[in-house]
């Protein structure tokens, strides 16, 4: 049982929302939160074809017409909706929507509030763009950008299921992109100037997507902090396999930790494996940070250059000071990688693996919106709220 009053207290503040915790939670491979409970228990309880809340296709929230849910978590589902601006003009957005059992006053929402408050000031290629947080039935929600391609863990599962290697250059243009966002997320400011020392600390091959038209955006800063407002709490988020040692035991979020996940990210694009061996199967209840045997991406693929061995091992190394400075150095030195290998643009690889799928996931969509025009007015779902609202307090318990 995890009580959010006492593991997650919310701090309101226009720069940041702090976390922070008593004991350490079990961490797994597969969390992209913190849980204390079984999320698969919990769709179980479900029908796993049904929307949840009761909501349907083709539902109005606010100014989003549901068309499909494009996936759900333990968290969270995803829906693609077409979003009215007024004037006759229309767009269609990914709509990310709280599942009913974590209303507005848990600490998973908290959590998504604070993706909500930290996307909300960013904006940069790299990154998908957030353009309004609402409220429909109890259920915060946030209007992103949709990306109409797939993620690269799928590229990674995809390459692996065929028995052969994403192109080199594929992987260092794939870094490179997530160096120029990292590049943005960690010198942002706010409107006063001040450095808001943003960190990601999620940095996966899951939350980076790459469009069929060749775009590459990192997603999901929900569990991202501002370092301006120091992390004590010695709280651990992310996921195992990507993490730095010393994200692994907590304290205050530094770039260095992003740096590390991107270095990780990196070795499994050029090799689809991860850089790190224990010589077994991750325990999940293991404590973490334990000794790690590493593999050269060049011990792997021995097609691979020296100089791109040097940029993945200065990303990982495991002593915070010895690692690349910042994200700008390390896309220097991998952009001196890239003049010596062969061109290769994102769109192709999306469209050799993926391409067949998304043409038809197309069609469906232009049908999807041909229907919902040759309807009677819709159902509509009440309750809107501004994008930044006033934090309650968090006090509800959640029972495994």
């Amino acid at each position: 049982m995890l009580d959010c009053g006492d593991a997650i207290t919310t701090v309101e503040s226009p720069r940041a929302l702090v976390l922070s915790r008593r004991p350490a939670l079990p961490l797994t491979e597969a969390h992209t939160r913190v849980h204390a409970y079984s999320a698969d228990e919990l769709r179980e309880a479900r029908d796993p074809d049904a929307w949840a809340g009761g909501l349907q296709p083709f539902d109005m929230l606010g100014p989003h017409q549901l068309l499909k849910r494009l996936g759900n978590g333990g968290m969270a589902e995803v829906f693609l909706a077409r979003s009215t601006l007024g004037q006759g003009v229309e767009k269609l957005v990914a709509l990310k929507m709280v599942l009913p059992e974590f209303g507005p006053d848990t600490c998973f929402a908290s959590l998504f509030l604070n993706e909500a408050r930290i996307s909300a000031t960013l904006q940069h290629p790299n990154l998908v763009q957030v353009f309004a947080f609402g409220e429909a039935a109890g259920r915060p929600y946030l209007s992103m950008e949709f990306v109409h391609g797939r993620s690269l863990a799928d590229l990674v599962a995809a390459a692996r299921k065929k028995g052969e290697r994403l192109p080199l250059a594929f992987g260092v243009n794939a870094a490179i992109g997530l160096c120029r966002a990292l590049e943005y997320v960690h010198e942002k400011r706010d409107l006063d100037g001040r450095p808001l020392q943003l960190v990601h600390r999620d940095v996966s091959a899951g939350n980076v997507l790459v469009s069929d038209h060749g775009e590459l955006k990192l997603v999901d800063f929900g569990v991202a902090s501002a370092t301006a407002l120091a992390d004590t709490s010695g709280l651990v988020v992310g996921k195992r396999g990507y993490m730095s040692p010393e994200q692994s035991r907590g304290g205050t979020p530094s770039p260095a930790w992003d740096l590390f996940s991107l270095g990780v990210l990196l070795h499994e694009l050029l090799t689809l494996a991860r850089p790190f061996d224990k010589g077994s199967a991750p325990d999940p209840t293991a404590p973490l940070g334990g000794p790690l045997i590493l593999r050269l991406p060049s011990q792997l693929e021995p097609n691979i250059p020296s100089l791109l061995d040097r940029a993945v091992l200065w990303a990982i190394d495991p002593e915070p000071k010895r690692r690349a400075p910042s994200a700008r150095a390390l896309r220097e030195l991998l952009e001196e990688v890239r003049r010596k290998l062969p061109p290769c643009e994102i769109a192709e690889v999306v469209a050799a693996y993926f391409g067949e799928q998304l043409e038809g996931e197309q069609r469906q969509n232009e049908e999807l919106i041909a229907r919902s025009r040759q309807l009677a007015p819709p159902r509509r779902v009440s309750g809107t709220m501004p994008l930044l609202r006033p934090l309650r307090a968090v006090r509800r318990r959640i029972v495994s």
